[in-house]
């Protein structure tokens, strides 16, 4: 993997194609219906998913 040290980020910055704002995630697949087929699964999904937003990890846009 490739890194590198960033100061002074004055432009948008992707991150394997999704947006990255400070410490959290800026992608628009965040509010897509979840649909695994299976509904314990969803709930574990939906619930990890609701989290991150809570706490500012992610964003849907």
């Amino acid at each position: 993997a490739n890194s590198q040290n960033i100061d002074n980020v004055n432009s948008i910055l992707d991150v394997n194609s999704a947006q990255v704002v400070g410490t959290r995630v800026v992608d628009a697949r965040c509010d897509d219906a979840i649909n695994s087929g299976d509904a314990t699964t969803d709930g574990v999904i939906d619930a990890l998913r609701d989290a991150m937003i809570t706490h500012g990890l992610l964003a849907a846009a």
